[in-house]
Order: structure tokens, then sequence, then C-alpha cells
């Protein structure tokens, strides 16, 4: 139709009908809670929203709403249902029309400054949320460029296909673990893999799933919008609530299984849904959430802790079944790590119908246990489905298997992806450089004023490096995002704290997280 037609809104993530309006409705606007804390201030004016769009110029003749592409808008006191405003509440909004439009990528932040005595007081000093912009205004390619949280992008990802008409991504990733980690291990993965975010994928990032806002795939989308995506990637990483809604009013409004049922019922379609407690929470939301579990995704449940049935094994190794037409290359064996940092329970599934197991976990003595690690159902739409019990954020490599041109997520990722007949970009893969290993290190060491922490990334990917006190205190983040493949990168520390004023002499450390490797290493700083 009129591609004028296409603005997407800039709303809230959360429900804000009661159950008893049986109705999804997001609220207009983003509320903030702002307050100044400083004994004698107030703020300083109004507070802000500081945006900049990455806009896809296929709309550029479409845009009426008559803002540039980076700018502010102030604040607004949000009056609740009372009709008063609770102080500090503050709400920020973008306009609905003729501004935001399919294809672009938003980044905003907002600001607040306090001063002694309010407006036009002494002292003025500004807080940002988040309080780290680096990437606000760039990193638009990159899905880990900025804190994501605060930022919007508007799907489909449309483009122009060079012969007059439109194209978009084909893959759709669904985050519906946001905001509680994974994205640096899928990221990554989706990397190696040779996709792209915006061009081979689009990223569909669920604001806060474990609080059931009804902003999940069907409480945003229906199976129509979705019709030109033919694989869907889900995660729910290790929650065990919301995963997938069914429209109940009472808790999570969106309808996710209604939408993903009839957007599997078009034929054709492939999805790859991973989650530890996907099937366990599928089992007990309702009728429409069990047939999605056991028709669809081909599998039901036994157990929501699987350890007990398998040995008390933490971290068991995962084996691919013999003759299975996914993992038929050189992955055929994995980790499922469910120890330290995070102690997690898989659940225990049995295939279901037309069901196929493709992998399950071994047992040290050298048989599989009977419980399927992987799935494949294949429907008589011709849709087809593979679902892990396990979510591809805790695949670990097998140490002792051979042919590991790449982390073992990746490499099940990509064997899915090419079962269903995606292929990536071999110019966009990122593997390990020849030689490379993730050490740290730094000099000199004592040192007076600063010291130079050393670093080498295997592989591009999410990093991060902080310092700490003898007490175990954060004293600085010192990176905490994505960076490049390499060796010897460097950054360095002046002996500062987060607030920018100098510390005091005594013993330091430093630990840096990357791809579920870390290292810690002790420094002294002497005055």
């Amino acid at each position: 139709g009129d591609p004028g037609t296409h603005s997407v809104r800039f709303d809230m993530a959360r429900n804000i009908s009661w159950s008893a309006h049986q109705r999804n409705d997001p609220g207009d606007s983003i509320v903030i809670k702002i307050l100044p804390v400083r004994a004698g201030s107030d703020l300083d004016g109004d507070p802000e929203l500081h945006y900049v769009l990455d806009a896809n110029p296929v709309f550029d003749p479409y845009r009426t709403a008559g803002l540039p592409n980076a700018g502010s808008v102030l604040g607004m006191k949000a009056i609740g249902g009372s009709g008063t405003w609770t102080p500090g509440n503050w709400a920020f909004d973008l306009p609905d029309t003729g501004f935001l439009f399919p294809g672009d990528v938003l980044h905003y932040y907002i600001s607040a400054t306090d001063a002694i005595g309010g407006v036009g007081g002494s002292d003025p000093q500004t807080a940002l949320i988040p309080p780290d912009t680096t990437g606000f205004s760039t990193g638009f390619n990159n899905p880990m460029g900025y804190h994501s949280w605060f930022v919007v992008r508007a799907l489909p990802s449309i483009r122009e296909d060079g012969e007059g008409g439109y194209e978009q991504a084909g893959v759709l990733f669904i985050n519906d673990y946001a905001n509680y980690g994974g994205e640096n291990e899928w990221y990554t993965a989706l990397s190696n893999t040779g996709l792209l975010v915006g061009e081979d994928y689009d990223a569909y990032y669920v604001n806060h799933p474990d609080a059931g806002l009804g902003n999940g795939i069907g409480g945003r989308a229906s199976h129509i919008m979705l019709t030109d995506y033919d694989d869907i990637l889900y995660t729910s990483g290790d929650m065990n609530v919301y995963n997938l809604a069914n429209g109940d009013y009472d808790n999570d409004a969106g309808d996710d299984v209604g939408t993903l049922t009839n957007w599997l019922d078009l034929g054709g379609k492939d999805i790859f849904l991973t989650g530890d407690g996907l099937a366990s929470d599928l089992s007990q939301t309702g009728p429409a959430a069990l047939t999605f579990l056991e028709d669809y995704m081909g599998v039901t449940v036994v157990t929501s802790n699987v350890r007990p049935f398998i040995g008390n094994q933490a971290t068991p190794l995962v084996k691919a079944v013999s003759g299975n037409p996914v993992f038929a290359g050189d992955l055929q064996t994995w980790i499922a790590f469910g120890g330290c940092f995070d102690i997690n329970a898989f659940d225990g599934v049995n295939v279901f119908g037309a069901g196929q197991r493709l992998a399950a976990f071994d047992d040290p003595n050298g048989w599989l246990y009977p419980y399927s690690a992987a799935t494949l159902n294949i429907m008589a739409s011709g849709s087809r489905a593979i679902s892990m019990p396990v979510d591809l954020m805790f695949v670990y490599t097998d140490p002792d298997a051979a042919g590991n041109d790449l982390p073992g997520r990746a490499q099940l990722l990509r064997d899915v992806l090419t079962y269903f007949g995606v292929a990536g970009d071999p110019q966009n893969v990122s593997s390990v450089p020849p030689g490379i290993t993730f050490q740290t290190s730094n000099y000199p060491n004592p040192f007076n004023p600063s010291t130079t922490i050393k670093y080498s990334m295997p592989t591009a990917g999410h990093l991060k490096l902080s310092i700490y006190n003898v007490r175990g205190q954060l004293v600085k983040t010192m990176i905490d995002g994505n960076r490049p493949a390499g060796a010897d990168q460097t950054i360095v520390w002046d002996g500062t704290n987060n607030q920018g004023g100098g510390v005091s002499a005594g013993i330091y450390f430093y630990e840096a997280r990357t791809g579920g490797e870390v290292k810690v290493r002790k420094m002294a700083l002497v005055k």
C-alpha cells in the first residue's frame, strides 16, 4: 500500500489496559522517575530525551513529522489515572506518525540536571540514563553497538532490491530473554555464521520479558506482518515464566503462541526455539500453549529439571543421534553448560507425535539417556521446528571434539540454519585468528599514576573490564561493550573511580569477561 502509512509508533513496553478491558494497549510515552538527591538541590529545567535516527532512505520521501534525524525533546510531567502528578514521574515521547518507519534504527538517552537552589542555581550536575552513551551516535549496524534498552528497531528492515521493488531480511531473531544476558553469545554466533543484522536478520527485543508486559512478538505483530520472514530464531534463556505468552489478559496480554502458530500454519516456515524452561512453561500455561508444545514443537515434558535423571550432571555432554538430518557435519558433540557461573536447570523432554530426536544427553558409561536434547518436528503444513531444552547461550564447545573451526554454539546454529536453507555470507564470518587466545596483562605493576591494561580478543564480541578494590567493591568500569578481534589491544587506567576522583594507594584487581571466559589480575597503586 501507501508507504507513508507504515509509521511505527514510539510507545512504552507496558500494557496499560486493565484485564477487564480485554485489550493490549501500550502506553504512549516512556515514563521515568527522576529525582534530585543532593541536599538543597532541585531540577535545573525539564529533563530531555536525546535521540539519533539512522533513517531508512526508502521512507525519506514520506517523513512528515518535521523533526531532524538527531535532536532532543523535553520531558513532560506524567499525569496518572488519578489526574495528579506524582513528583518525579516524567514522560518522554516522539511522534507516532511520520517519524519512525520500517528499517529505521533509533538510539536515545535521557538527561536531567540539578542545581543547588533549582533553576539557575549553583553547581549544576547532569545525570544520564544509560550512564554510558558509548555508541550513541554510531553502532547502528552492530546489535551490541549501544545499550539495548535504549535502541528501537522498526521492523521489518525493508530496502530496495535494485530492480524497482523491495526486499527484507528473511530471518527474525526474537530475544525473549532481553535485559538478562545472552546477547553476546547469540549475536556472536550469528556473526560467526555470516549473518548481518538489518540485512540477513532482524532483531526483536522484548523489554523486561519476565514482567509479562504484553510486548512479546504477539503483542506487537500479527502473523500477517511476519509473512515475509521465512525463518524465526527464538530464545527465552533460562526464564520459566512468560515465555511465549498466550493472550492471558490477567498476566501477559500478548498472544505470542497464536501469532507463531498462525505463522507456521502458512506453510514452508522454519523456527528454532531454545530455552532452559520454555517447554515446562508452555506445558502449564493453557491449552493453546500445550498444543504448540506438542503438535508444533513435537515434544512433551517429563520434568522441569532433568539433572537428577542424567546422573546429576551439571554440565553434561550432548551427542548428536546417528543418522539425524540436521547435525550431519563436524559438530557431533557439545556441552550443555548448567554449572557455574549460573546454576540453571534444563527441562527433560521426550519426543511427541512426529517429533524426531536429534541429540541426547550422554552417559559417561557410553550410552545415551532417553531425553531429547534437540528435537525436529515437521508439520503437516510443511513448516519445521527445531527446539532445544538448553538455550543456545549455554551451548559450550566440547574441548575433545575435532574440527572446532568455530565455537560449538556457532557450529550448532550454522547447522540448524543450513538445514533450514539459510546460508550466511562467508565474507562476514568472524572466525578465530590463528594463535590468538583471550589474555590480559598490565604494565607497569606496581604503578603510579597510571597503568596500561592489555588484552587479546580471539573473536569479536562483548568485553567487560572492571576495576575492584580488595573489598570486592566496584571502583571503575573500563569497558562494557563490543570489541574487535585482535591481539595487544590496550586501555589505560589512570587511578580514578567512576566518579572521576582519584583512589588511594593499595591493592586493586581488574576482571575481564568475554564469551564465558574470565581473567582476574592483581595490581598495586603506589604513591
